[in-house]
């Protein structure tokens, strides 16, 4: 296990990591779009939603903050977990958000 600070992105470290411990927030959905195996824990209530619905979905692992290492140990001894849980959040995290909210936005504007 490695503590990763990288102010300019996570991009790289997160494309390269077998497997994945954050928050449940943004870092959560990038790992999700990169098909990396996901551990998340809620660090403020604002959270709850989203790590909730992608851990109903099969998506991510969501533990509580105190037991998010054993949740990745267990993770990390099942290769099969890791590569169907992979599989499972890049389908669900397509990157295209974005686009999709500006397209409706610009749509509602023009009415």
């Amino acid at each position: 296990m490695e503590l990763v600070r990288a102010p300019s992105g996570l991009g790289a470290e997160l494309r390269g990591a077998s497997l994945v411990v954050t928050a449940a927030g943004v870092t959560m959905l990038e790992s999700m779009r990169a098909g990396r195996p996901t551990v998340t824990f809620l660090t403020a209530e604002n959270q709850r939603r989203q790590a909730e619905g992608a851990a109903a979905l099969g998506g991510v692992v969501l533990a509580d903050a105190g037991g998010a290492a054993d949740a990745a140990v267990v993770l990390a001894h099942d290769h099969d977990a890791r590569r169907a849980l992979a599989a499972l959040a890049a389908a669900l995290v397509d990157g295209k958000g974005p686009t999709r909210v500006a397209r409706h936005l610009l749509e509602r504007a023009r009415r």
